[in-house]
């Protein structure tokens, strides 16, 4: 101890000195607390130490993991137009060796990016740039992830990996590692603390000297086939003409054309304009995958990646344009100069004759109240919208979850809990927000014309719950002011890939297989992963009485699967559903 300090500075030897006795009580802490370290995942997913699957018995009421219906077709999908060299090999097994072994597999010398949280629509037939060309599918694609495991450095492997240290950096070198690495990644995970209300935890490679990296996020497009096979694809700078575009959702809606009646400010319709919308945050653009024409300013978007490095886009590559000027960009305004949030459904009533039907509207809350807006043009998020309904009915939900008799006791509260009981959330989520919409139905017993979606609600802080697990909830409401919710589901929760699924040999889809659903210790669901991320959902664009729905995996992997809309509506309305335990079929 007296020779390491011998001939350093005052702040190195207090530096070490730190060292030494914060990697003192951070062992101490694995010995006092052994069971808060959470299991080490090699990245194969077969050592994963989890606690199996309640038996519960026979009720009316249904398991979280169960209740799903039957998925009838699934893809893992990844692009092919991210480079290799920015891909975890498809070798790499042990993904903490990986890492560690060399200082060239992290940034700044490589940067790993992830797609994931996919949004789906059916091109319509006047706008695909291909006839093989039936669907366009978009993707967050970013450094961000959430795929990795945070205890990375305990276990037998980080043995192999203390030895290499100490080689090749000596004692301090060891014990700087363990410091960064593993005492604040348990600090902060295992709650060492008081509860933190997120999870604070950083992926390894998204750390250089153990500061953050710049967060990147561009927009993913994939020219899909009737099976969801990719045609073409490419990463788009959305971000360089829309401030702050982060999470990307597709909608195909039927508005006016621009330059038909430039001088309006209202958005209305005509039945045979359908156009393809790129939302991001509150904002609303309408994007083409052909050159455009017309007096409507278009913008091409910057492509990201090509073999050479950044350029524009050339003719042999999918394209893509934007009308994102003043004018002709829309947002969901709400009274507010800057951003009015995020997870926003857009969609048009088509019925004309009545007052405030011939309009883009914007889902903000599919949970009660459900709240309204109307999308006016151009946008100025300061000015209030020229309509907005806030239903306050919440229907009660169609079944009931078995595990609510044990979390509705173990829940946090806090001062939106009035909200969320008007809403029917229980008191350890949050109220639900928006994931995808919105797919016409009829109301199995009345013939009412509704719109369906998807909301998520996650779990929140606090001794016995971690935040942030996610659950969905199926809705609908009337397509008609005051659009009042009609129909809400309990929770479900959607699974990870099945084994040999169709690009199941993506390394990443194995690699976060351990960041499982848990509500608290004594729940736990392998078959469900810590985050599922509805993102998108339309009709089947062969088998209309079928459901595309599209969903990210752990901010890691994105998922298509497609259902039975009757089994939906069932699920819905009735709370019935299949016999059916998490498992995919092709």
């Amino acid at each position: 101890m007296i020779k390491l300090l011998q001939g350093r500075g005052n702040i190195d030897r207090i530096r070490i000195v730190l060292v030494i006795l914060t990697t003192i009580v951070c062992a101490v802490s694995l010995f006092v607390y052994p069971n808060w370290l959470p299991p080490v995942s090699t990245g194969t997913g077969k050592d994963l130490v989890i606690q199996p699957p309640l038996t519960i018995r026979k009720s009316p009421r249904h398991r979280i993991d169960e209740v799903f219906p039957s998925i009838l077709k699934s893809r893992t999908l990844q692009l092919t137009s991210v480079p290799t060299i920015h891909r975890m090999p498809t070798r790499v097994t042990n993904v903490t060796e990986f890492f560690i072994s060399s200082s060239e597999h992290t940034a700044p010398y490589r940067e790993y990016y992830f797609d994931y949280n996919p949004s789906i629509v059916t091109i319509p037939f006047n706008q695909r740039p291909r006839k093989d060309a039936v669907y366009l599918a978009s993707f967050r694609v970013s450094n961000l992830n959430y795929c990795f495991h945070p205890g990375a450095c305990a276990g037998k492997q980080m043995k192999k990996t203390n030895k290499q240290l100490f080689v090749e950096k000596g004692v301090e070198g060891v014990l700087y590692y363990c410091v960064f690495h593993f005492f604040f990644s348990f600090l902060i995970y295992c709650r060492l603390m008081m509860p933190f209300p997120r999870d604070l935890l950083e992926d390894r490679q998204r750390m250089v000297n153990h500061t953050r990296v710049q967060a990147k996020d561009w927009l993913g497009l994939a020219l899909m086939d009737a099976e969801w096979q990719i045609l073409t694809d490419a990463v788009f700078d959305l971000a360089s003409i829309v401030k702050g575009a982060q999470d990307f959702r597709l909608f195909v809606l039927k508005t006016h054309d621009s330059s038909s009646s430039s001088s309006s400010t209202t958005t209305t319709i005509r039945d045979d304009d359908e156009h393809i919308y790129v939302s991001t945050n509150d904002v609303l653009v309408r994007m083409r995958l052909s050159p455009p024409t017309g007096d409507v300013s278009w913008t091409q978007l910057p492509l990201v990646f090509d073999e050479l490095g950044p350029r524009r886009p050339t003719t042999t590559q999918l394209r893509a344009w934007v009308a994102a000027s003043s004018h002709d960009m829309l947002c969901a305004p709400c009274g507010k100069p800057r951003s009015c949030g995020k997870n926003f459904h857009f969609f048009t009533t088509t019925t004309t004759g009545t007052t405030g039907q011939n309009r883009i509207w914007t889902e903000v809350w599919p949970s009660a109240p459900h709240l309204i807006r109307s999308v006016d043009k151009p946008c100025r998020r300061q000015n209030e919208p020229n309509q907005t309904y806030a239903a306050e009915e919440s229907p009660v939900p169609s079944f009931r979850n078995r595990e609510a008799d044990i979390l509705d006791t173990t829940g946090t509260t806090n001062a939106k809990d009035t909200i969320r009981r008007r809403a029917r959330a229980p008191a350890w989520l949050t109220r639900g927000r928006g994931s995808a919409c919105c797919i016409p139905i009829q109301h199995p017993q009345t013939g009412e014309s509704l719109l369906m979606g998807i909301a998520h609600s996650k779990t929140l802080g606090s001794q016995a719950l971690q935040p942030n697990h996610y659950l969905s909830t199926l809705y609908a409401f009337s397509n008609k002011p005051p659009f009042a919710l009609i129909a809400q589901s309990g929770f479900f929760c959607l699974p990870f890939p099945s084994n040999g699924e169709p690009d199941d040999s993506i390394p990443m889809v194995n690699i976060t297989r351990w960041r499982v659903l848990r509500l608290g210790e004594k729940l736990v669901y392998q078959d469900c992963p810590r985050i599922h991320f509805v993102s998108g959902m339309t009709l089947d664009a062969r088998d209309p009485r079928k459901v595309v729905i599209t969903y990210g995996i752990n901010d890691c992997v994105s998922r298509f699967i497609q259902v039975s809309l009757s089994d939906l509506v069932k699920l819905l309305f009735f709370g019935t559903r299949s016999s059916y335990r998490m498992k995919s079929h092709q």
